[in-house]
């Protein structure tokens, strides 16, 4: 049970990683990728910073470690941005044209 939160955030942190990877291929295909505009984003600068915060605290976790006080705001201030982008895609943004062609990426990164 110890070990239950830390893998859910694991598995978050690949899928949210394949995700993040796969759009930015996918859209590389398209068209000329301009990084400014790509990761301009607060949907992509949420879910990087999502994937980046819980692969620490997968790291500080699995290492036994205690979480710091610092890590535990961190990990706080990314669900805060995260739930943010998940209200704003789904209420307003959801069966709009345009956007990510991966429909799976589309639900993972929305």
């Amino acid at each position: 049970m110890k070990l239950l939160a830390p893998s859910l955030r694991l598995a978050i942190v690949l899928l949210g990683t394949t995700a993040i990877v796969s759009t930015f291929f996918d859209a590389a295909t398209r068209a000329t990728i301009n990084p400014f505009n790509f990761f301009g984003f607060f949907t992509m600068q949420s879910n990087i910073i999502v994937v980046i915060v819980l692969a620490i605290s997968v790291f500080v976790s699995f290492s036994g470690r205690h979480q710091s006080l610092r890590l535990v705001l961190a990990r706080g201030c990314a669900t805060t941005y995260i739930v943010i982008t998940g209200f704003v895609y789904n209420l307003l943004l959801a069966g709009l044209e345009g956007g990510v062609s991966l429909a799976w990426a589309n639900s993972v990164i929305g």
